[in-house]
């Protein structure tokens, strides 16, 4: 499997990359301001900015098992 994500990252740096780039850098350096918080489950299946169709920096992800969000109770009650 280790082979299969070396190979990934390697298609990644030669087909978007360089298309990209800028976007990146841009978002390393003025940092990441997304629109949306999405909480997903953590099923590999299911990926929100894929489903989304979004660029890096529009979602802010939490995946978790089964998306539970439990409710809102402030701090000391």
């Amino acid at each position: 499997m280790t082979n299969e994500l070396t190979k990934g990252y390697h298609r990644f740096r030669q087909n978007r990359w360089p298309s990209e780039r800028a976007e990146y850098e841009a978002l390393a350096a003025n940092g990441q301001k997304p629109h949306t918080l999405v909480v997903a489950c953590s099923d590999s299946r299911a990926d929100p900015a894929l489903i989304f169709d979004t660029a890096p920096g529009e979602l802010f992800v939490v995946r978790n098992v089964a998306n539970l969000v439990p409710p809102y109770q402030p701090d000391g009650k």
